[in-house]
């Protein structure tokens, strides 16, 4: 059972909604707290990339990100540098992918892609 800091720490959290350029070529950085993103795609053949925080500073955070139902770009999601280990790409609305971070590395938990 988790402690109670531990608890009111996992839900302090913001649902962070990105729009994309029509072009594509965005780039986010996430933030601890931006931990369920829904992203619009961009318009076409573009790409959105999203940037996890590092895993130390999200230890025992889970991340959320979701290709929201705008635009059929796509939107790639990875660690940040000087490695990244996890990445991933959605190209479809719905499309979802769900990260944890060990405070040591991240782990890509579910990938629903299409």
């Amino acid at each position: 059972m988790p402690t109670p800091e531990l608890a009111q720490r996992q839900t302090q959290f913001d649902v962070t909604h990105l729009t994309s350029a029509s072009g594509g070529g965005d780039a986010t950085t996430l933030t601890v707290r931006q931990q369920h993103v829904e992203c619009a795609a961009p318009a076409s053949s573009g790409v959105h990339t999203i940037t996890l925080p590092g895993a130390e500073e999200a230890a025992g955070r889970w991340f959320y990100v979701r290709h929201g139902t705008e635009g059929s770009g796509t939107i790639t999601v990875q660690s940040p540098e000087p490695t990244p280990v996890v990445t991933g790409s959605m190209t479809a609305a719905g499309d979802e992918m769900l990260f944890y971070s060990t405070g040591f590395r991240w782990v890509e938990v579910v990938d629903v892609t299409t």
